[in-house]
């Protein structure tokens, strides 16, 4: 954006500027010597146009010194009330102005000022009234104005009441019930050659204050057209992120089937594959309860026989009886190599039924893992989703147009300094050169 040049009010040119003080700081006459303070005036002059705290105490104690030499020069404090301004210290600068104007009532620079500074702080039931007390100094002025630097002084004081009203009526809105009296005693106080300097300096400030009007509503147009063509932009990206979401809980949705039907089957076959070993440790276990029974049948039979051997006393039928132990003993061993065969196909089997068991519990934890991703991609979806529909909600907000651009130009265009030309530097060099 272009800077926007600021129009000096018509009928307000530089040189009127420099008479505006002219009745306060006196010309110095030609050939006349530089009063003994003049050093330490200018030294506080340019104190007072830095900054900051120190150079705030430094305007303070020139301004001391000065004015124990100068003995209340009108120079001295016309200035010191410039220095004030100059530093923001408002407040000073009013009881300061109020000092000046003890001293001299229809002193028109320090009435100016003190209606602009009302004005600048938007101060402006004050400013109202200081604009009256302005307004009725003037006409004092222009009535008895004898030469061309007090009329000069006059118009000047009108032209800046015609742009103080016109920043009223016009960028601080005021409603024209508030500005009533004062309209009519401004009306009763400027007459002739004064009220068109008013009527041409209050114009002036409602045009450039329409310019600003017409320059925003411009401004308006062309940043509610980006903003809707950027609108347009995220909504295209929100209606495709939009889609890809949808798609990508479609498939999550999909996947989350095919994962449980695959998880169903395997299962399923492996819960078969548990009831074939299940089946298979009761048949080893069966066949190996039976070799132990038989074993136990032979080994219970063979006690018996040792018993009766060792009652027997006929020596051939001991004889009977040990052969049939030996008989029984060949079973025995026969019987005994059967057990380890059963023992270890039940051992087969029980550890082919922990390897199934190792396998369903595998599965679980795997499917478990993979429903658990899907979940958590899901939930990244979900938040996803939500985050669109933040931006959706923004996105549906009607377009302002209300862009920096615009709130700086009605920034400008609501503020008095924007229409009125502080000749604080003007009147700095003014004093400097009326000392010297």
């Amino acid at each position: 954006m272009l800077p926007i040049k600021r129009r000096r009010a018509p009928g307000w040119p530089a040189w009127a500027i420099l008479s505006v003080s002219i009745l306060v700081v006196g010309a110095h006459r030609a050939g006349a010597e530089a009063p003994p303070w003049s050093k330490e005036f200018a030294d506080m002059l340019d104190a007072g146009w830095r900054h900051g705290a120190d150079a705030a105490n430094a305007a303070d104690d020139h301004y001391r010194s000065v004015q124990k030499l100068a003995s209340n020069d009108p120079r001295v404090e016309y200035a010191w009330a410039l220095v004030l301004i100059k530093q923001r210290r408002n407040d000073a600068a009013l009881e300061q102005l109020d000092r000046i104007l003890k001293q001299n009532p229809g002193n028109l620079t320090a009435l100016t000022w003190k209606a602009r500074l009302r004005l600048h702080n938007k101060k402006f039931p004050e400013a109202i009234v200081a604009m009256e007390q302005l307004s009725a100094a003037t006409s004092a002025s222009l009535t008895k104005a004898s030469a061309a630097p007090q009329r000069t002084e006059g118009l000047a004081a009108a032209r800046f009441l015609g742009r103080a009203y016109g920043f009223l009526e016009g960028p601080a809105d005021l409603k024209a019930v508030q500005l009533e009296e004062l309209k009519a005693t401004l009306d009763q106080n400027l007459t002739g050659d004064a009220h068109q300097a008013f009527d041409a300096s209050r114009a002036g400030v409602l045009e450039q204050f329409n310019r600003f009007h017409q320059q925003g509503q411009q401004h308006q147009a062309e940043d509610q057209q980006k903003e809707e063509l950027e609108k347009k932009k995220q909504q295209d990206l929100v209606d495709t992120r939009k889609g890809d979401l949808e798609r990508e809980l479609s498939d999550i949705t999909a996947e989350r089937t095919r994962l449980r039907d695959e998880q169903r089957k395997e299962l399923a076959d492996i819960s078969r594959e548990a009831r074939q070993a299940d089946s298979a440790v009761s048949q080893a276990e069966s066949r190996l309860s039976g070799v132990l029974r038989q074993w136990n049948i032979w080994q219970n039979e063979r006690n018996r026989f040792l018993l009766a051997m060792d009652a027997e006393t006929d020596l051939n039928r001991r004889e009977m009886w040990r052969n049939e132990v030996s008989r029984i003993d060949i079973s025995l061993g026969t019987i005994d190599g059967e057990r380890r065969i059963r023992e270890g196909d039940v051992l087969r089997v029980r550890s082919q039924r922990a390897d199934v068991e190792r396998t369903r519990q595998l599965a679980v934890r795997r499917h478990d893992s993979d429903l658990s991703a899907l979940n958590k991609r899901e939930d990244s979806a979900r938040r996803g989703q939500r985050s669109l529909g933040g931006k959706q909600k923004e996105i549906d907000k009607p377009v302002s147009g209300n862009s920096s651009r615009q709130r700086n130009l009605n920034a400008r265009a609501t503020v008095f300094v924007t229409y009125d030309e502080s000749p604080l530097d003007i009147e700095k060099a003014r004093l400097l050169a009326a000392v010297k």
